[in-house]
């Protein structure tokens, strides 16, 4: 613990109040204010003969009362969070460890903080900068270096996304090989093997139990590779029974089989780890390119930087929640926005609607609009909808997915995006 008096630091085991040249230690909390000692259980400030109690850390300064969750020091209207302790006094600093003042909102970059658990975010709000920023470039010539600077690193983000994507569906069909591929060696183990088997070595000969010790547990539990090598022991198993000759060629295929099916999917999973770690860097360096891009909009367009930020940036998208499942309900005959949001191409919902008629989504410009192409959905049936069944290719300016009902009847609706 350090106490800072009129430029002296004084360090101290114990915890230690400074006044006027006056040391004061006590095995309790003390706070010294003008030659008062006050002691107290829990944490105290005093600031200008103010005693201040509070549950957390607290800092007074000229009668503010800051709360905060970190060790803080206050001096002369200067807040500053450290993770070790040090002292500020007028303005400068007295460093005895790191220390890491507290940021500024203004220079974080919202960008980068909102697309850190959500790549597919990140492109969302890629294409729609991108997109914007050539057209009005157009109007702006002034934007043109910033679109200029910009586009290969979105075309780098929308490439490594897709890549990602792809090794993630090439890494799932691996993952149902391996898994059809048990299925199918279980098949020949109880089907065409084991009654080849009986035939020679009855269920209770010495033999027998020596090619399957443990029944057929191995290959009915534990996980994929302890499965994979059950085939390798059985075969071992059989070794050189020339009785068991014909049905240990079948084994060692099988096994060979097993074997190629799994290193194709471990391979198909060191790709996507790989394209991940590509994807985040890419990410970054996108996300990074866009607050750049922010910070020169607003000193060229500093007296219309509202709609300049609109017009380029997805704020709606670099705003909303995280929400997955809107439900509700609509009229009978009536229409209804159900939400807004920046959607690509490949993206899909699931919706289902109670009640009777057919019921038509459109994906518009505005909260009413039916400009789109009509995707049916009958009542009381579940249905997956893809975005690009709605014809549309500017994504970034239709964003809002509307409702129409044509059933005499009210409804109800639950729809949830993947």
């Amino acid at each position: 613990m350090i106490c800072s008096n009129y430029g002296v630091i004084v360090q101290a085991n114990k915890m230690i109040c400074y006044n006027y040249g006056v040391v004061v230690r006590e095995n309790k909390m003390i706070c010294c204010n003008y030659g008062v000692v006050v002691r107290a259980n829990k944490k105290i400030c005093c600031n200008y003969g103010v005693v201040v109690r509070a549950n957390k850390m607290i800092c007074c300064n000229y009668g503010v009362v800051v709360k905060a969750n970190k060790k803080i020091c206050c001096n002369y209207g200067v807040i500053v969070r450290a993770n070790t302790f040090f002292s500020k006094y007028y303005f400068h600093k007295i460093k005895q460890t790191n220390m890491d003042i507290i940021p500024w909102k203004f220079t974080d970059d919202q960008f980068e903080i909102e697309t850190r658990d959500s790549v597919k975010k990140a492109v969302i709000l890629s294409t729609f900068h991108d997109n914007n920023l050539r057209l009005i470039a157009i109007q702006f010539p002034l934007l043109l270096p910033l679109y200029t600077r910009y586009h290969p690193l979105h075309l780098a983000l929308l490439a490594g996304y897709q890549t990602l994507s792809s090794s993630g569906s090439v890494q799932q069909g691996d993952r149902e090989t391996v898994t059809q591929s048990l299925i199918d060696a279980k098949a020949l183990l109880s089907e065409n093997w084991i009654p080849a088997i009986l035939p020679i070595y009855k269920k209770t000969s010495a033999r027998y139990l020596a090619l399957f010790p443990n029944g057929l547990k191995p290959f009915n539990s534990g996980g994929i590779d302890s499965r994979i090598a059950a085939y390798n022991v059985l075969s071992m198993n059989m070794g050189t029974d020339t009785a068991l000759a014909k049905i240990k060629a079948v084994v060692d295929t099988t096994y060979t089989s097993l074997l190629l099916a799994r290193s194709n999917q471990n391979d198909a999973k060191n790709t996507t780890s790989s394209n991940s770690v590509l994807l985040e860097g890419l990410r970054f360096a996108a996300m990074k390119m866009q607050y750049r891009n922010l910070g020169n909009i607003m000193d060229n367009f500093c007296d219309n930087i509202v709609t300049m930020c609109s017009l380029l940036f997805d704020l709606a998208t670099l705003r909303e929640s995280n929400q997955v499942v809107f439900a509700g309900t609509i009229l009978r005959l009536g229409s209804k926005n159900i939400l807004s949001h920046t959607f690509l191409a490949t993206d899909q919902f699931a919706i289902k609607i109670i009640g009777t008629g057919t019921y038509k989504f459109y994906l518009s410009a505005t909260a009413t609009g039916t400009e789109s192409t009509a995707v049916d959905v009958l009542a009381n049936i579940k249905k997956t909808i893809t975005l690009s069944q709605f014809g549309v290719t500017d994504f970034p300016n239709h964003r809002f997915l509307n409702l129409v009902s044509t059933s005499t009847e009210a409804g109800s609706y639950r729809l949830q995006l993947f």
